[in-house]
């Protein structure tokens, strides 16, 4: 017993874990829920985050309550101080690495506090976690591993991100693809956070007129700020595809709204999937936690900050010959996204499918 770390020596009877701002990096931080699960089964769970994120945790087994907060305003630590004390825990892991993440948990009065000393907030964490920022891209999920196997021990921490499906989230997302009549299905994700990281919408259009040729049903999906990009897919179209996001009764989208497509019905809806072909976004983490086949498009962001080891996944950059000392982030010119040839991304899906 002497040998273990801290928390698990003495584990606390309620736990509460701040999750990161973004959907992607939530997905890769589940590797600190599960090892938190194998060496405290007897432990209470809580995460807390922005409320989209309660879909894609949902059914996961670390997670016994989900807690919506934020942090973010000037009065946003003071809100988040108040939902954290309901949790009425005894510790928290932080996982962003912002002071405002710090001082809500310290506000909230939860006296063991654990996360890595960046910006400033060391004075407020009882258990600092030692990580030295990388000089060059590296996987953020090494991050989370890091704060895992230092609170818990290597042993306890998996080497990629988990996430669950309920049958409830599987039965809506049958629903959903009902028109895609059995075939194989390509699910194409056309959105990104910003213009300069999405894929030309023309393009993905050209990957779904190929696909359907060859026997494929294809799909788009994207978040609710996203339907232009999606419907502007679907115009350049020339075979039809299936807008799981779009309203009811409209060109392309289902002919029935049987349940609401949040993040709990992509996910089933990606494990269901052949082959996802997505831009760098928070979806493509979620189809590499669950195993789908992917193709992931990379310009002005390096791929080096997010890739997970053993995952069914194809890269395709921009810039394929950026020197490795490099990052594509500084390099946005050279890194713009229409550099990415349709005839790579074809290829790329017979590759990623055929194991």
């Amino acid at each position: 017993m002497t040998d273990l770390p801290a928390w698990r020596r003495s584990p606390c009877a309620r736990l509460l874990v701040v999750l990161p701002t973004w959907l992607g990096d939530t997905v890769m931080s589940t590797v600190v829920l599960d090892a938190a699960r194998r060496a405290l089964p007897g432990t209470r769970i809580i995460v807390a985050g922005a409320p989209a994120l309660a879909d894609v945790l949902h059914g996961h087994p670390a997670v016994d309550r989900f807690l919506p907060a934020g942090f973010k305003g000037c009065l946003g630590p003071i809100r988040a101080a108040r939902v954290y004390r309901t949790a009425h825990a005894e510790g928290a892991i932080l996982l962003p690495g912002s002071m405002r993440s710090a001082l809500a948990v310290a506000l909230a009065r939860i006296p063991r506090r654990a996360g890595v000393a960046r910006d400033g907030r060391r004075m407020l964490l009882t258990d600092v976690i030692r990580w030295r920022p990388a000089t060059r891209p590296a996987p953020t999920i090494e991050l989370y591993r890091a704060i895992a196997a230092s609170l818990f021990g290597p042993e306890t921490v998996p080497m990629r991100p988990s996430l669950m499906i309920t049958d409830q989230e599987d039965a809506s997302a049958a629903s959903f693809l009902a028109g895609a009549g059995g075939r194989p299905l390509a699910l194409l994700i056309p959105g990104a956070s910003r213009p300069a990281k999405r894929w030309p919408a023309e393009r993905f259009a050209q990957v779904a007129d190929a696909l359907g040729r060859d026997g494929w049903s294809v799909a788009l999906a994207g978040a609710p700020s996203e339907r232009a990009v999606l419907r502007a897919v679907s115009d350049h179209a020339r075979r039809a595809v299936l807008d799981l996001g779009a309203p009811a009764g409209t060109a392309g989208g289902r002919s029935e709204d049987r349940a609401r497509f949040d993040l709990g019905v992509l996910k089933a809806v990606i494990r269901r999937a052949t082959v996802v072909v997505t831009n760098d976004t928070g979806p493509r983490h979620i189809a590499l936690a669950l195993g789908t086949p992917t193709v992931a498009l990379f310009g002005p962001t390096d791929p080096r900050w997010t890739t997970i080891d053993g995952a069914r996944e194809y890269i395709l950059r921009a810039e394929p010959f950026l020197p490795g000392d490099h990052v594509a982030d500084d390099h946005p010119a050279g890194c713009r996204m229409d550099r990415i040839e349709v005839a790579d991304v074809l290829w790329a899906v017979r590759r990623v499918t055929d194991g």
